[in-house]
């Protein structure tokens, strides 16, 4: 299943960074953007010390057609990594949701989704390993429960952050609305009655996969009539690379480091350059 070329070619040329807007959502054409979810489940609320717990999110500004259209790539302004607590797009939020943070427990995830239009799905998201399937794993649905979170991340930003591409919100009041990490009872919800097992979520600190997963269409004979469809198979989900959100800086790259080489390869490469010279010098003398 593939976005139009012209998305495509629309994705290829835009520049990825970050955020740039506040978060798309719901478009069913490839514009739908990825967003970053930390929760902190020990925050006490000063106006509600029964209910404790706050989520930040940000929207990472890459779309879902330049996922398809470019891989890991599209998120190159994160190679590096990003610091949250800096950049203009998350530092007030990232400043408030740090105050009093407690690292313990923290845990975040990376999603999101595109139905288009109902006839397929893709979903953007971290994982230990990828989506599961259940007989035939009704991608579009998940798509649908992940699209309808995004819409509520984007107006808890819109309407706590004055449209801005971050917001805090506290677990209490529960306003669904608002995008909280844990609406749905937790982020396994979006995924349905059938994968309550699966959790996209990593403890802060630690790294975790990123997954593409898309839908593909099937046909088969029943009964002498032609069956269409869409369908989602372990195997169409693609590893893009990990991400990483330690400190303040959030990481998303293939996660293969550069090994240095050991002090006694760099000696015998120098000793070896060393005898060469001499030798050289040797050969001129003759």
């Amino acid at each position: 299943m593939k976005f139009t070329k012209t998305l495509i070619a629309v994705a290829m040329l835009a520049s990825t960074g970050v955020a740039n807007a506040s978060l798309a959502f719901q478009n069913s054409n490839g514009t739908d953007e990825a967003w970053l979810s930390v929760y902190d489940p020990k925050w006490v609320n000063p106006a509600d010390a029964t209910t404790p717990g706050r989520t930040f999110n940000f929207d990472l500004g890459v779309t879902m057609a330049q996922v398809e259209a470019n891989g890991l790539s599209a998120f190159s302004a994160y190679a590096n990594g990003v610091n949250l607590a800096t950049n203009s797009n998350s530092s007030a939020s990232w400043a408030t949701f740090a105050s009093g943070m407690s690292t313990s427990g923290l845990s975040y995830y990376i999603m999101a989704a595109d139905q288009l239009g109902g006839n397929g799905g893709f979903v953007l998201q971290t994982g230990s390993a990828a989506l599961p399937a259940n007989g035939q794993t009704n991608l579009v649905a998940v798509a649908t429960n992940i699209d309808a979170h995004a819409g509520q991340v984007a107006t808890g930003e819109i309407n706590l952050n004055a449209g801005a591409n971050s917001a805090v919100i506290p677990t209490s009041p529960i306003t669904v609305q608002y995008g909280q990490f844990n609406i749905p009872s937790s982020a396994v919800g979006l995924y349905g009655a059938a994968q309550t097992t699966y959790d996209p979520t990593a403890a802060y600190g630690s790294s975790i996969n990123l997954y593409f997963d898309t839908t593909n269409s099937y046909s088969v004979v029943s009964r002498g009539k032609t069956v269409t469809g869409y369908e989602y198979l372990p195997s169409d989900a693609q590893l893009l690379g990990q991400v990483t959100l330690n400190g303040s800086t959030l990481t998303i790259n293939s996660g293969v480091s550069a090994v240095p080489l050991p002090t006694a390869v760099w000696m015998f490469g120098a000793g070896l350059m060393g005898l060469l010279g001499l030798n050289r010098r040797k050969a001129v003398k003759a």
